[in-house]
């Protein structure tokens, strides 16, 4: 055992990077009860597994075509078999079973733990961003949070892990991901509640029976410097384990910031039997971006510059005062945001008779967050700097009605001097617990030449915390003084003015029913679907008085699809799915619930023995009960303050991945999309086109080389305000940034057992903005980053 063992007993090569006296252990004694009725849950149904191994073996084909027989069962794992190293050929994500993604009615992507590995990727929106469809949000990439990422142009903020929803902001280590499945569009099993956009599912390591001990160093400009230890192998015959740790202290592309993180993952599987699996997955997460990386809020746009401007990185004179292109704000040394996170998830599946497979999963997961931080005031904003006949933001003229005429008029008003900057501090402490349950059902079965594959399952998510905000008035500070001078850092109970103090319960039961049937040897596929989703929720405000907000009530969505598949390797295909998102009606009505709905067809196709694919589509997805201020209700007061409108997105997408030759592979995508919100205005980051290039070169056994290219087309660089002007004008944005395009390279060489990387982002320095919070926060896209990365295997 202790042979086994010895890398993890005695580590010679990783080892505790930093002493912290205050760190907590990863599953303290005292949350051991929750940790116990976890898996208690998942072992009361061993007695089903146990009973399933005695039932009978498939039984063979009868020669009766009338008669049922059985075929090979669905699984809820993937395959570990690749076609090319950059293409999956199945996924789960779908269904939560496995399918071909050929035979899927719906875009689906995987990204790959090889193609995380070769471009060097430290967050999952690096890879994802290659991919059709896919492009960054508020807050995304490496100095992001919840792996934010905008899915066919609809903010996506969190993701599930090995099917299991999460909305803890600590970001996923790429060393613990086996592979990223992308499923675009509205998903009413992966994410009942989700964006209708798309749903990310992470798939992490699991233990392997076979032995393999990795150590992972990796060094940077940025972003980088970081330590790991990957260890899996067998502890007996029918138990095997697996660890992954790492610890990350690196500055930041943005001045002045630094980010540390902490993590250990152990894992466990157990074979109960030869149908039968016992997985349980362990996560502790201590993660911390200080400084101006706490909030990378990026360039303010200078006032000077004209209103419905394109607005670049490398012109100065469009920056706003005080800021440089790395992104000198004004957060103080002792800036932080922190999350720690504290989870585990355990999974049973079991052969319950020889045409049925079970599933049985459950986790549950503590997320301790803080913020502490300033924000400032300043700048000529609000609707009195918009024209109210056009509805143009005028940063230097502010309106008023001339009582006498019965006209708007303007005044000049400086822009307010940065030197005379108000300055807050801001305290957030967040505390929640989830918890979550999963229990499904698979079979597969032919009749009368018809394939017959249901999956049915609930799902009960209990989520509980709280949420306490408040802030400190600072004085006012000089924006243009470099260094900035050093600003007091308030205790806890100098924050006067409350802001949020509640305590939320939320609950989600589902139960769903999908069914998969197959015609003419499986050439034509149809699948129906149902969902129903109830939510109970409940927010308790004791900053009023410790006033009751309550939300609950049930919703159903349905799915539809067609599949043909023209050849062996050719599928033509239509897509129907939908999910929803309860919101408040107010004074206790029941949810006014947001559909999204989305339409799609497509064609995919595979080549050269599957090593690469090909397939287009065209979507259209609608989500419904987007709340707008009513114009009309400036001119007459009768008329409903609120409207409850649709918004749309329809588009293109094109792609091509997996391997030109055995030694090329290749992911080549264009998108193409116009997605505009209810008042017929740019969606703040979301690009009309984009176009991304990756190839990857084997040259030999040892060296490899590749190149990527990726193009952002220009988006809005801020959400215009929603109320409409006194005349009931709608406002616009008032700026864009503009097209990009961002070229990286690198390569790695292998010696045996040793792999060295060299990855350069961003290798010509281009200077760009994107991930825009507002006008006055555009952020910076980071500029060229050498990394290099040494992998050992023992």
């Amino acid at each position: 055992m202790e042979s086994i063992l010895s890398p993890i007993l005695h580590p010679t090569a990783f080892g505790n990077p930093k002493s912290r006296a205050d760190r907590t252990a990863p599953f303290p004694t005292k949350s051991m009860k929750q940790y116990s009725s976890l898996l208690g849950a998942i072992l009361a149904f061993a007695p089903v597994s146990l009973l399933a191994q005695t039932a009978p073996q498939a039984a063979a084909p009868k020669t009766d075509s009338t008669q049922e027989e059985t075929i090979e069962l669905p699984a809820f794992t993937v395959s570990d078999q690749l076609a090319n190293r950059y293409r999956a050929t199945d996924t789960m994500s779908a269904a939560r079973i496995r399918s071909s993604i050929l035979d899927t009615p719906v875009s689906i992507n995987v990204i790959t733990q090889d193609f995380i590995q070769d471009i060097g990727a430290t967050s999952i929106l690096d890879a994802s961003r290659y991919f059709a469809g896919i492009s960054a949000g508020r807050l995304s990439g490496t100095n992001g949070i919840s792996d934010r990422h905008l899915s066919r142009g609809f903010e996506n903020s969190g993701r599930t892990v090995d099917n299991m929803s999460t909305a803890y902001q600590a970001q996923i280590n790429p060393e613990l991901i086996e592979r990223v499945e992308i499923v675009k569009g509205p998903n009413a099993i992966l994410a009942p509640t989700g964006s209708p956009g798309g749903s990310l599912n992470v798939i992490t390591k699991s233990p392997s029976f076979k032995p393999s001990y990795s150590v992972i160093g990796e060094v940077g400009r940025y972003s980088a410097n970081k330590a790991t230890v990957d260890l899996t192998g067998p502890i007996t015959d029918a138990l095997a384990y697996r660890i992954v740790s790492s610890y990350l202290d690196s500055d930041t592309f943005v001045h002045g910031g630094n980010i540390k993180s902490f993590d250990f993952n152990p894992s466990v599987l157990y074979k109960i039997g030869k149908n039968t699996t016992l997985k349980v997955k362990a996560n502790y997460v201590d993660w911390e971006a200080h400084g101006n990386a706490a909030v990378p809020g990026g360039i303010g746009i200078s006032y000077l510059v004209p209103v419905g401007s394109h607005v670049s990185g490398n012109r100065p004179s469009q920056r706003a005062a005080g800021t440089t292109y790395d992104g000198w704000g004004m957060q103080p040394d002792w800036a932080l945001r922190k999350d720690k996170v504290k989870a585990i998830a355990a999974e049973l599946v079991t052969a319950i008779t020889d045409s049925i497979n079970m599933r049985v999963a459950a986790s549950t997961n503590t997320d301790s967050f803080m913020e502490d931080d300033i924000y400032t005031g300043g700048g000529n904003y609000g609707g009195n700097f918009y024209d109210p006949y056009t509805g143009i933001y005028t940063p230097l003229l502010k309106w008023s009605l001339d009582t006498t005429t019965g006209n708007y008029v303007p005044t000049t008003v400086p822009w307010s001097d940065p030197r005379k900057t108000d300055v807050s501090a801001d305290r957030t402490i967040a505390e929640y617990d989830d918890t979550m349950f999963q229990h499904d059902f698979a079979g597969r079965w032919s009749l009368n030449g018809v394939t017959v594959s249901p999956i049915a399952g609930w799902m009960y998510q209990n989520r509980h915390g709280t949420n306490w905000e408040r802030q400190k008035y600072l004085g006012q500070y000089d924006a243009l003084k470099f260094p900035r001078d050093p600003l007091p850092h308030p205790a806890r109970s100098e924050y006067d003015n409350k802001d949020t103090d509640i305590t939320e319960t939320k609950k989600l039961l589902q139960f769903y029913a999908y069914t998969q049937l197959g015609f003419l040897d499986d050439r034509v596929l149809t699948t129906l679907g149902w969902s129903r989703i109830r939510v109970d929720n409940k927010t308790v405000d004791h900053n009023n008085n410790d006033s009751v907000a309550t939300l609950k009530g049930p919703h159903d969505t349905y799915a539809a699809s067609l599949l043909v598949k023209v050849t062996p390797n050719a599928s033509l295909y239509y897509g129907y799915s939908a999910n929803a998102q309860a919101t408040d009606a107010g004074r206790g009505a029941p949810p006014r619930w947001r559909d999204g709905k989305q339409h799609e067809f497509g064609v995919k196709s595979e080549f050269l023995d599957k090593r690469i694919s090909a397939s287009a589509a065209y979507f259209r997805i609608n989500q419904n009960n987007v709340s707008t201020p009513n114009p009309l209700r400036q001119l007459d007061p009768s008329q409903p303050g609120t409207l409850y409108q649709d918004i749309t997105n329809n588009g293109i997408e094109l792609e091509i991945v997996g391997g030109i030759t055995k030694d090329l592979s290749v992911i080549a995508s264009y998108t193409s999309m116009h997605y505009r919100d209810t008042l017929g205005r740019r969606v703040r980051n979301v690009p009309d086109e984009m176009s991304n290039l990756l190839l990857n070169y084997q040259i030999d056994k040892q060296w490899s080389v590749f190149a990527g290219l990726q193009h952002t087309g220009d988006m809005a660089a801020e959400t215009a305000p929603t109320s409409p002007t006194p005349l009931g004008v709608v406002k616009q944005v008032a700026y864009y940034t503009e097209p990009f395009t961002i070229v990286n390279a690198g390569g790695s060489f292998r010696w045996n057992r040793l792999r060295v990387t060299l990855d350069i982002e961003n290798v010509l320095d281009t200077k760009a903005l994107y991930q825009a919070s507002g006008a006055g926060a555009v952020v910076a896209y980071p500029s060229i980053n050498p990394k290099l990365t040494v992998r050992y295997e023992f």
